[in-house]
Parts: C-alpha cells; structure tokens; sequence
C-alpha cells in the first residue's frame, strides 16, 4: 500500500509537473494553445535559445531563413512585405560561429526546401579560436534529428525536467513584466526590451563603453585557421555554405553587419583581408558553377548610419534610431538593409549605405 501510494504521488506530480510545463511552453519549443498573457510570448526561452529556434524551424517549415549572429537576431525582422509568398524565420544565433551557421542552413533545407537565405557576416563569427556556444548541439542540426522518434524527443525530453519547471516560475514572473525581458517573436526576430530599458534608465551612451576600446581590432587570439592543414580554415566553411546552396538551388544574399563608429575609420587590416577573401570565395563559388556571383552587399564602413553621433553621456532622453550599442542596429536599420538588398523604394533615401563588394 505505501508503495502504491508513493508511485501514485510520483506519477501525479509527474503529470501535474508536464502539465504546467507544456501550457507555460518557458523554453518555447512545446506546441500548447496560445493563451494571452500565459504562453504568447516565451521570455525566459532566451536562456534556451539554440532549442527554441531549431524547433520552431521544425514546426514551421521556413522557406526562407536568415543566419547570422545575434547583430541578425536582433537587426532583422523578417516582415511578409520583404518574402512575398513565402515563410520566412530568423535563424540568427547569438555568439555562433560560421560553423554552426552553416548547419542552421542545411537543417533548414532538410526541415523544407528553402527558396531563399540571407547569409549575414560578421569577422568574430570567422575566428577558429571561438569556442562553440554550449548549447550548439550538431545532433540536433543533424538529419537523423528529424526522425519521427528522435525528433518528439528532441521536442518533449524537456518536459518533466525540473530545469523547464524552474523556467516554468521565471517565465509566470517574467511574462507579468514583458517590457523588461526579451523575447523571440514566432518569426524568430529577437525583441530586446531589456536592452531598452536599460537605455531608458542610464541613457544612450552607457551602452557605447570606451570609445578607445571601440576602435581596437580583434584580440590576438584570432585566427582563421583550425589547424596547420592549410585548407583547415573557417573560410571553408563559407565555401561549404555557398555550395550547399548551390547545389539545392537556394536564393542567396549574402551582407556584412553594420558596426557603428565612434568617429573614426576603424577598417583594420585584418577587416580588409576578410573582406577581400570574402568577395573571392563569392567570385569563385560562381565561376565553379559557371552562373552570376551571389551578391555580396557590404554595410560595415563610415556611412551615415553608422557614424550617427552619440548623445553626451548622463542624456537619459535622447536615442539612437540606427544603433543600441556599438555592435548591434537597430530594426529601423535592419529595414533599410532589407530595402537595400532588395532594391526597394526606401533604399534611394540613404545612398551612401550599402555596397556590393
């Protein structure tokens, strides 16, 4: 009887533990019915990010994604009006290297052939010394993890875990305050209220730090290079990329994030070789394949963007319109980019943003 008793208190806390979990959806990677103010926006899933978009992928089925950094999560939203007729998702990554973008690309392809990808740059993501994000999991990006078996595991393994459970609390507390937290809309676009209202409380400037520091090149643990194998090179993966797509026949469009600058060029050596290469492995990926060069838009130079000045530090009332922080633009920015590279209206109104290399 006792041991009766006990396995049915554990099997109801099990059941009732599941149940919360899967309304609440914390991590965002359960499919409950949406309920307002409850599970419609998942802000305690940025700490479970990698999860939530690679089964949000899984249920939706893009036919066009965007990869990149978190300059892409947060810069780009996805709107129909810029992929007409098609499903678009942000794919973008926070701290992921070049490595794991290209496996976002071909997970997707696998997930629903794509008919489009936005391929965002950035140098740090090229860096070989870059450790992986701990949660980068390749068996999640792999084609076995879309088995039928594995790929319900992969969406509700989490679901009697008492890590979700606790994220279940933080999420109740969080959702209450939505305006504090971030958080990913269902087309992947990172809505980052923290970093406005820590800009509404200290101001613009606070979130620029030390201009010198600005104007530093990457540290000298920086590499392009795996290996001494001289093909050993996070370029390869770029190249890797490009005929992928390719080969599955997948619009490319390929950019440099933009950074802002704190009053100088800041272009360093190692930017123009990158940059350079960048622009030979396009050239050169196309003549493999004897069609157009994919193009190649480049948004991260002295422009009038990203030279927009900086309100004196302690104005708490003035805001940037292109810029949160030196690293990442603002979705205003992200638009003009989007007109820019689709050769919309809007884009005639900033000329000197935007160059194909």
């Amino acid at each position: 009887m006792y041991l009766k008793t006990i396995f049915s208190l554990t099997f109801s806390l099990t059941l009732l533990v599941a149940g919360v979990n899967f309304f609440v959806n914390p991590i965002g990677i359960y499919n409950p019915p949406m309920i307002k103010g409850l599970n419609d926006a998942q802000p305690a899933a940025s700490a479970y990010l990698r999860l939530e978009k690679i089964e949000a992928v899984k249920r939706l089925k893009p036919d066009a994604i965007i990869t990149g950094s978190s300059r892409a999560d947060i810069g780009l939203d996805p709107r129909p009006e810029f992929f007409p007729g098609m499903t678009p998702y942000n794919f973008g990554l926070p701290a992921s290297t070049i490595n794991e973008q290209r496996m976002t690309l071909e997970f997707a392809q696998t997930v629903h052939p794509l008919k489009e990808a936005i391929i965002t740059l950035d140098l740090l993501s090229f860096n070989a010394h870059m450790l992986e994000n701990k949660q980068f999991d390749t068996k999640r990006l792999s084609p076995e993890a879309l088995s039928p078996a594995r790929s319900f595991f992969d969406s509700y393994g989490t679901i009697v875990a008492l890590d979700t459970f606790v994220a279940s609390i933080k999420h109740l507390r969080y959702i209450k305050h939505l305006d504090r937290y971030s958080y990913c809309e269902p087309n992947g676009h990172k809505v980052v209220n923290d970093v406005l209202r820590d800009i509404a409380m200290n101001g613009a400037a606070s979130m620029f730090g030390d201009p010198a520091a600005a104007l530093k090149g990457p540290q000298e643990d920086f590499s392009f290079s795996y290996s001494d194998k001289p093909d050993d090179t996070s370029y390869k993966q770029l190249e890797a990329m490009l005929d992928f797509a390719r080969q599955h026949k997948i619009k490319v469009i390929m950019l440099i994030s933009p950074l802002h600058k704190r009053g100088t060029e800041d272009q360093t050596a190692m930017d123009r070789e990158w940059k350079s290469r960048l622009a030979e492995i396009v050239r050169e990926n196309a003549a493999r394949y004897g069609e157009k060069p994919y193009p190649l838009w480049d948004f991260n130079y002295r422009n009038s963007l990203t030279v927009e000045p900086i309100p004196p530090a302690g104005d708490k009332k003035t805001r940037l319109k292109w810029f949160l922080n030196s690293g990442h633009y603002t979705t205003e920015a992200g638009d003009i980019i989007f007109a820019k590279i689709l050769d919309l209206p809007e884009a005639a109104k900033y000329p000197d943003f935007g160059r194909r290399l």
